[in-house]
């Protein structure tokens, strides 16, 4: 299986509104994969699907300096946002990341959250 290319800051799949996984089979376990193979070779902690050109609301997460497991959410939804700006590193592989700042949120998950 090889990578997944990422795509770079301005490209049109990054300001696409993701849409919600519908199907959960084979597919989406490959797509998952390839995700992880291409953020863990790109040096990053985390990966949308809109980053690797899918327009699809999955999001894989590995924080190696954290004691927990890796994470595949699917579907997640941001249900409230703080005004505090929070400082985040290197999780996102450089070229696509901007100032290194974002907004604090809390996320939850499924359609009823």
């Amino acid at each position: 299986m090889r990578d997944l290319p990422i795509e770079l800051l301005g490209s049109p799949f990054l300001r696409r509104v993701a849409v919600d996984v519908e199907t959960f089979d084979e597919a989406l376990r490959d797509l998952v994969t390839a995700m992880f193979r291409t953020m863990y070779r790109a040096g990053g902690q985390g990966l949308a699907a809109p980053q690797v050109a899918v327009s699809q609301r999955i999001v894989v997460i590995d924080m190696p300096d954290e004691d927990s497991p890796a994470l595949t959410l699917i579907n997640p939804r941001i249900i409230e946002r703080g005004r505090a700006l929070a400082r985040f590193g290197g999780g996102v592989p450089e070229h696509s990341r901007r100032d290194g700042r974002g907004r604090a949120a809390h996320a939850g998950g499924g359609r009823g959250a």
